[in-house]
């Protein structure tokens, strides 16, 4: 069952019909879809680039945990004024600099 939310549980802004599906348990590390909330493109974004699938399941498989965190924490207070469609390129690029390290 998807959790459906008016809101982005992340930034708590509205969202809209762009929202992407979130496994709070990574696919790759045996997630269910039963495991999934409704973000932000920008806020699913942001968690994919801080945190690893190895981190994302031993610290951070819930919305609590995620929220806990320092750097998630800095970027909703910096998201929390953005119009609901905003999209910060920039996040996606230093995710994609950071994978194709060497």
């Amino acid at each position: 069952m998807i959790k459906v939310s008016e809101n982005c549980p992340i930034c708590g802004r509205k969202l809209d019909s762009t929202a992407d599906l979130h496994h709070l348990i990574p696919k790759a590390k045996n997630g269910s879809k039963t495991e999934t909330v409704k973000l932000h493109k920008i806020c699913h974004q942001k968690i994919h680039s801080l945190f690893d699938e190895n981190l994302l399941v031993k610290h951070y498989y819930t919305i609590e945990k995620l929220l806990d965190d320092e750097k998630i924490q800095k970027f909703v207070k910096w998201i929390a004024n953005k119009p609901i469609d905003f999209h910060n390129k920039s996040i996606m690029s230093k995710q994609h600099k950071w994978k194709n390290r060497k």
